[in-house]
Order: structure tokens, then sequence, then C-alpha cells
């Protein structure tokens, strides 16, 4: 029996085949998980932004302190003490000179650091699930992300160890 006869035989994994896929120009998802991942997403987003004001938060302003120090030529463990590691501060400095020293300055560059590690979060799940749970999944974690059981409202040390 050749190839051509077995393939109009069975008409049903042809169908599957040209199912499984996708059309290559298609953008926008219709499927539930694309849709609940922005919506998640969105009211992440909203959320970290209206609390982009609020007072440090514990030891966000001595990691804003030492960060700054240390941009200005002061040496850890020697000039300024505390026990994290270096990466930390260097960040928290960073944040405080390009943003400024004010919460909302040391927020803002938490959530920017936040959508870096959503955009790799993303970008690894869409290998293993797909396109649409991946976003699904990206905006069910910026949502956890951003909630008061993890202090999500805050900058710390925690959620900048995320994309490493």
């Amino acid at each position: 029996m050749s190839k051509t006869k077995r393939r109009a035989q069975n008409p049903a994994e042809q169908q599957l085949k040209v199912d499984s896929n996708p059309p290559a120009n298609r953008v926008i998802s219709t499927t539930p998980f694309a849709w609940i991942g922005i919506v998640l997403l969105v009211v992440a987003f909203i959320a970290r932004l209206r609390l982009l004001g609020i007072p440090f938060e514990r030891d966000e302003g001595v990691f804003t302190y030492i960060g700054r120090a240390l941009w200005e030529g002061e040496l850890l463990y020697t000039d300024l003490y505390d026990n994290k590691l270096p990466g930390l501060y260097l960040v928290y400095g960073l944040f405080a000179q390009v943003f400024g020293v004010q919460p909302t300055g040391i927020h803002l560059g938490a959530l920017l650091w936040q959508l870096a590690t959503l955009t790799v979060f993303f970008f690894w799940l869409r290998e293993i699930l797909g396109r649409d749970r991946a976003l699904a999944s990206t905006g069910l974690f910026a949502l956890y992300a951003a909630s008061s059981e993890v202090l999500g409202f805050a900058s710390h040390a925690t959620q900048l160890c995320a994309p490493a």
C-alpha cells in the first residue's frame, strides 16, 4: 500500500496534523489562558503603580543608603556594615542613581526589575507550556509577587534575586 493511499484512508490524522499547527500570522489569541494572563498582568501592574509612593519598609532605607554610599566610593564591610551580598547594594545604588533616593524612585526601580523578571519568566515558560499558558502563568506570578503576603508592595532583597 502506498503512502498516498494511507493518507487518504485516514483523514482524521490529516485533520489533526493541520489543527496542531496554528497559523504563523495569528498574533491575537482567543484562548482564555491568554486573556486571563493579560488581565492579571494589568491588575498587578496597576497595583504596583499605585504603591510606588509608600514609605520605605524595613530594610529598604538601609539598602538604599549603603548602595548610594558604595556608588560614592565607600567600601563595603569596612566603611559600611551589613550581612548581605554586595550585588544587592549595587542594585539599590543603581536605582538611587537613576531614579532618586526617595521611596518612589526605589520602588520604580524595583517595578522595572520585576518587569524584567516577568519577561524572563514568560520566555522560559513559553518554551515549556506554549505562549498562552505561559502568559497566564506569568500573570498569576505577577499578581502574587505584588501581594502583601510576600511584601510585594516594597522592594526587598528576595525579590531582586528572581531574574538572576
